[in-house]
């Protein structure tokens, strides 16, 4: 018996260690760092790495839904592995910030050559209008700024370059690096004057502050039971053209990304398993499983889906009491499903 016991034991260790494909893979066989991450050939024959597909669910089996608004604050331990790393020596292929995929899927959506990881469907609300859509640029641009001190402006005038609309389409143009395609508009000795102060600002990981998440609970009949399925996420952080002025005012979200657009991203990168570093969880599991802790600021209701703080104001302590009773409310409805 105790033989049979440490067949089935090995052979199932030996199963994870096949199949599973993970931050450090090939780490002991690597002649160079560049190899750290590479599958065999093995590997490479029995991968099917891909997002767990969501079941179908039709319109008559959904016996009631709520869409509510989540935030995520980095600052709560449990949900440190949305937020780190942040420094440069550590961010790399195989460990990055939620914030840094989600900036990495949208530039490969803006390349000539997007791949599978490529993020498109990106927006200024979290109500997906079409006049809200942002393209790749547009997203990315709201994470960079440069602001001129009054020394530049004079150089500007010499040559003819006034007005905010002109000035910022240099700002645009020197953002995209394309200035130099326009000599007779930005000639050599300008560029050259102007090179000390456009020194852009970034956001970076290390300024994310939380994250939005819109997503919808709702009552499978078939099923029978409540289940959760998330539907969009923003970073949201300090606003760039408010960067390191002292007054920073109210954190803004910088976009909102259609999350099944981005779940190969999310799958395709790995958050740090504290617990046994070679078996790491994919950023689509972490957020699919809800391993983290949220607080609803804002619900699906009949006054323009009004946020807790616009009817509860300046009061901490009353707005955090009603979130956990919309949570209750949510919650109360499948146990009332179960008492008729």
């Amino acid at each position: 018996m105790r033989s049979v016991l440490t067949y089935l034991f090995v052979g199932s260790l030996s199963l994870i260690a096949f199949t599973s494909v993970n931050a450090q893979s090939n780490i002991l066989n690597a002649k160079t760092p560049i190899e750290v991450g590479e599958l065999t050939e093995d590997q490479k024959e029995y991968d099917d790495n891909q997002p767990l597909d969501y079941g179908y669910v039709g319109d008559r089996d959904i016996l009631w839904s709520k869409s509510v608004w989540e935030k995520i604050d980095l600052k709560q331990k449990v949900n440190f592995p949305l937020y780190y790393p942040t420094k440069r020596t550590v961010i790399s292929k195989n460990r990055r910030p939620l914030f840094q995929v989600l900036v990495d899927g949208i530039k490969d959506g803006a390349s000539d050559e997007p791949s599978d990881n490529a993020i498109k469907q990106i927006y200024r609300t979290s109500y997906f209008n079409e006049d809200a859509k942002l393209v790749d640029e547009e997203a990315l641009a709201r994470l960079s700024h440069i602001s001129l001190p009054d020394a530049a402006y004079n150089i500007l005038d010499q040559y003819g370059i006034t007005g905010t609309e002109t000035v910022d389409l240099l700002l645009q143009r020197f953002m995209a690096g394309t200035l130099e395609d326009y000599p007779e508009l930005y000639p050599s000795d300008l560029l050259a004057q102007l090179e000390p102060f456009l020194i852009p600002e970034e956001i970076t990981a290390l300024d994310i502050e939380f994250y939005h998440i819109k997503g919808i609970w709702y009552f499978d009949k078939r099923q029978g039971e409540m289940r959760y399925r998330i539907l969009a996420i923003a970073p949201v952080g300090v606003d760039v053209k408010k960067k390191g002025s002292g007054d920073e005012g109210e954190p803004i979200e910088y976009f909102w990304v259609w999350y099944p657009d981005a779940r190969n991203a999310l799958h395709n990168a790995n958050v740090l398993n504290s617990q046994n570093s070679s078996k790491p969880i994919s950023f689509d599991h972490l957020l699919n499983s809800r391993r983290f802790n949220a607080v609803i600021y804002q619900t699906e209701n009949e006054y323009g889906d009004r946020k807790v703080k616009e009817y509860i104001q300046d009061d901490a302590m009353m707005q955090l009491l009603e979130s956990d009773r919309l949570k209750e409310e949510i919650r109360n409805f499948e146990l009332d499903m179960w008492n008729h």
